[in-house]
């Protein structure tokens, strides 16, 4: 059984959600499966003269992107490609629509989230006051011992 795939060079961050692929310069191929497939980790095969430089692929079946190993020979013309399947662009959408809580921020800490990278120190003050006469404000601490 054939499937379509669209091979593409990518230069690229690996570790971006939103990869912006070249479309322009995108070739399509219909291909089969070297053998019984792994969702994760296909191996297609390819039939052409020469393999152009390609590093990622697209399954339209899957609906999945996949990082390319370099293509290997196969005899009568033909390539095999094993991809290993692009988590961060196969699901983008999924990905940018998750909220959550920020635990650790490069320039950032938040005093409220444990972070033992954040070093932050305490110290105790311990202030006597005479009751009533230096007492201010709206509020009293009253403290018994006994």
């Amino acid at each position: 059984m054939s499937v379509l795939v669209k091979l593409y060079k990518y230069t690229g961050e690996a570790a971006v959600v939103d990869k912006v692929l070249d479309e322009e310069h995108a070739v399509e191929f219909s291909c089969v499966f070297r053998d019984t497939q792994n969702i994760m980790n296909p191996e297609i095969i390819i039939t052409a003269a020469a393999m152009p430089d390609v590093n990622y692929m697209y399954i339209l079946r899957y609906k999945r992107y996949y990082w390319l190993d370099p293509p290997r020979t196969y005899p009568n013309g033909k390539w095999i490609l094993t991809g290993h399947v692009d988590v961060l662009k196969t699901y983008a959408a999924a990905i940018k629509a998750l909220t959550g809580t920020v635990d650790r921020q490069e320039n950032l800490a938040n005093g409220y989230v444990p972070d033992p990278e954040y070093i932050a120190k305490g110290y105790k003050q311990i202030v006597t006051k005479a009751f009533p006469n230096e007492m201010t404000g709206d509020s009293f601490i009253l403290m018994t011992v006994g």
